[in-house]
């Protein structure tokens, strides 16, 4: 299908497009912020742009992809939805140019297109791969109406049928779809939402080692008080000791120390109460100081979980890299066994002509003979070939050879079947109003 492809956004340093040409304001016509993701349809004379934007976490930050057609267009916005956002998922996983926040958000890397050639032409081949291998139909694009205003709008919901489209085709040059939910694929909502989870987590043991920290400043000014407290106790005793020798009397001084050895008594009980609280506030302390400890173990724990779903999400984008580029390897040779098999097949008419003219001459009447196969199930191994042919027929009646899938088994009109790829299918053939069936099987 041929198509152009373009890339745009506002990434954190200005608008930025590749490749940077006069569709700017064209382009620029698909950005909104009604909905977090929409595809603008957008008429151009011979050429509609269908302009996907995806809106980002920041003020004005969105990524754009777009397609243009010329002379035909799609009405199946639901596969064309789909093919944007797997391309955008990709490259989220991929860390070029979007990326997840600490709080499990899609961002913008704050980057410029043209600094990112390799990143641009993997998401170019992406994207036309997507479109070659989806279910997107086309139809003619119909002419312009010249009756109608050139910005002429239209705003449609992504569940909208295909009459509706057609319809807002020939009636407006700006058709809006808007897609306000599940838009992201199941490993995108998957990171992000176990990031999001870290991060409420991290914030919640943060909280936790603020309270104990306030915690742990009471106790420790409890224990200076509890120090105070020890002093004075020493001072009020010497101080009693000291008016035991001030006392002129010896009865009087007898009385002063029974006086005060009932008090130091009593004050070597509130030494002892203050000791024990002590003990306790320690305690206390050492349990807090273990507590904490083990809430920043949690938080270590936490960041190499983080940075371990990190690691694993690149391998993911490197597993898909390695499997892309296998599948352009398989998609190049698959072109080459076909032009193998186109010319075999020149051959094989040849051949068949030459037999159909023998066969006429033959005077063996075939009429009295029921036609049949000469397999009725082949297997069959990927790449290799075997050669059907209908029995005690005329040549000339026989309309054709089909294959059920020809992504099992491909046949050619003249009847040699080929192996594509794993699977079960049917191969028939039209005589006289009649199939005749071969089942193939594929390993």
């Amino acid at each position: 299908m041929n198509h152009s492809t373009y890339i745009f956004g506002e990434l954190g340093s200005g608008y930025t497009q590749y490749p940077d040409d006069s569709t700017k304001q064209l382009l620029s016509l698909g950005v909104n912020k009604n909905a977090q993701t929409s595809i603008t349809l957008c008429r151009a004379d011979s050429l509609i742009y269908y302009v996907y934007v995806r809106n980002l976490k920041g003020i004005d930050k969105y990524l754009g992809l777009a397609v243009a057609f010329n002379s035909l267009y799609t009405p199946s916005i639901k596969a064309l939805f789909s093919c944007f956002e797997e391309c955008v998922s990709n490259i989220i996983l991929s860390g070029d140019i979007l990326e997840f926040n600490e709080e499990g958000d899609v961002v913008n890397k704050n980057t410029r297109l043209h600094n990112q050639k390799e990143a641009i032409d993997k998401i170019v081949r992406h994207i036309d791969l997507l479109i070659a291998d989806s279910k997107l139909t086309f139809e003619a694009l119909p002419p312009l109406n010249y009756s109608i205003s050139a910005l002429e709008q239209a705003t449609l919901a992504e569940s909208a049928s295909v009459a509706d489209i057609k319809n807002a085709i020939l009636n407006s040059n700006v058709i809006r779809v808007y897609k306000n939910s599940d838009f992201d694929s199941i490993a995108i909502k998957g990171f992000s939402s176990r990031l999001k989870k870290i991060s409420a987590e991290k914030n919640l043991l943060e909280k936790a080692n603020k309270e104990l920290t306030e915690e742990l400043s009471k106790v420790k000014k409890q224990k200076k008080q509890f120090q105070v407290v020890v002093i004075l106790g020493l001072i009020l005793f010497i101080g009693a000791i000291s008016l035991f020798f001030m006392n002129s009397s010896l009865i009087e001084a007898k009385q002063e120390i029974s006086s005060l050895k009932i008090k130091s008594e009593s004050y070597a009980n509130t030494i002892v109460s203050l000791r024990e609280q002590k003990t306790i506030c320690e305690e206390t302390i050492a349990k807090q100081d273990e507590l904490l400890l083990k809430r920043k173990q949690v938080i270590v724990s936490r960041e190499k979980t983080r940075d371990s779903l990190k690691t694993l999400l690149y391998e993911k984008a490197d597993e898909n890299k390695r499997l892309k580029s296998e599948k352009d390897t398989q998609k190049k040779e698959y072109i080459k066994l076909k032009k193998s098999y186109d010319s075999l097949d020149e051959k094989y008419k040849t051949t068949y002509s030459k037999l159909q003219n023998a066969l006429k001459k033959s005077t063996i009447s075939s009429s009295s003979v029921q036609p049949y196969l000469n397999y009725a199930r082949v297997t069959l191994k990927i790449g290799e070939q075997t050669q059907l042919v209908l029995k005690n027929v005329n040549p000339s009646q026989v309309q054709g050879w089909y294959s059920e899938n020809d992504k099992v088994a491909y046949a050619v009109s003249s009847g040699i079947v080929r192996g594509m790829k794993r699977g079960n299918t049917k191969v028939w053939v039209t005589y006289n109003g009649s199939r005749y069936y071969c089942s193939v099987i594929v390993k």
